[in-house]
């Protein structure tokens, strides 16, 4: 994380609920990334 100039990181999963890790990870489940991801809210 520290070597690239990465804006988020987000790991994308089977998880119940969205949450952040301590060192900003975003753990999202794969319905969540999706709709984002379909209504613009991950990449601007």
């Amino acid at each position: 994380m520290d070597e690239t100039a990465v804006k988020d990181y987000i790991i994308v999963c089977r998880e119940l609920f969205e949450r952040t890790t301590v060192d900003g990870i975003r753990i999202m489940p794969w319905t969540i990334f999706l709709d984002k991801l379909w209504n613009n809210e991950i990449f601007s």
